[in-house]
């Protein structure tokens, strides 16, 4: 069987879960593989998380559900003392479970800049609805060539009017199979902010997808955030109401 790439011009944001808000495009987004994950359709993926500061490092392991209409369900398996936490993301918001305290809180859009399990990620960058559809539009996309390697260059750029934080996004994938390789996140002001970048392609169940995410703030070139894929089972029949906030207090079995 023929292995899928992971690149289009069509629907994605980067889901960091793996998870970096790249901006929707008229309702889409330009590089359908800024994830270690599948662009479509229902799966159940296990991956690893690595925070790095410079005060502390953390480690995590996540166990990730997407459901047929794009929805998320994040699952803390370990550390221990994280373990059972969940955030849900939907086109309607997100929710965040707490088993400590038994509570479920929908992220208000006030707080969608704050860090996501203490990672380099906000929530904001796990909800693509906080950018408008038709906020961004492709500036340019060309060839290149580094090395004697060829790559795709794609340059996203924010509309003056859209109220997002990127002013554009730099965009680079491998050529022939478009296997993504990099993301220039620029604020309003046109200051590198971020640095995405995919490592150790593989085939996962006929996808070619990056195993390994690493997000680089511009203003901390010494810290990041990690995410590395352990386990992938796609087009899972993963029913619709697995996905509503009021079952996030139930365990991760579909």
């Amino acid at each position: 069987m023929k292995a899928k790439t992971r690149y289009g011009i069509t629907g994605l944001q980067i889901l960091a879960v793996c998870f970096a808000a790249v901006p929707p495009i008229g309702g889409g987004n330009p590089l359908e593989g800024l994830s270690p994950l599948p662009p479509s359709g229902s799966f159940r993926a296990t991956l690893s998380l690595h925070v790095h500061t410079r005060r502390w490092d953390r480690n995590m392991t996540l166990e990730l559900l997407r459901g047929k209409g794009g929805e998320t369900l994040a699952h803390v398996l370990s550390p221990e003392k994280d373990a059972g936490r969940k955030t849900l993301i939907t086109s309607k918001g997100i929710w965040s479970y707490f088993p400590g305290i038994d509570r479920i809180l929908r992220i208000p859009r006030s707080m969608l800049s704050h860090s996501w399990l203490g990672t380099h990620l906000s929530h904001g960058d796990l909800w693509g609805g906080s950018a408008p559809a038709g906020a961004f539009e492709i500036l340019e996309s060309r060839e290149i060539r580094l090395n004697g390697v060829r790559e795709r260059e794609t340059v996203v750029l924010a509309r003056p009017d859209a109220a997002v934080s990127w002013s554009r996004v730099v965009l680079r994938a491998r050529l022939p199979d478009s296997v993504p390789l990099r993301a220039d996140f620029y604020d309003r002001k046109d200051r590198a902010v971020r640095r995405l970048t995919f490592h150790d392609p593989g085939n996962w169940n006929g996808w070619t997808i990056p195993s390994r995410v690493r997000l680089v703030p511009s203003n901390r070139p010494d810290e990041f955030t990690e995410l590395r894929l352990l386990d992938l089972q796609p087009d899972l029949n993963l029913p619709a109401d697995r996905f509503e906030k009021g079952r996030l207090r139930e365990a991760m079995s579909p």
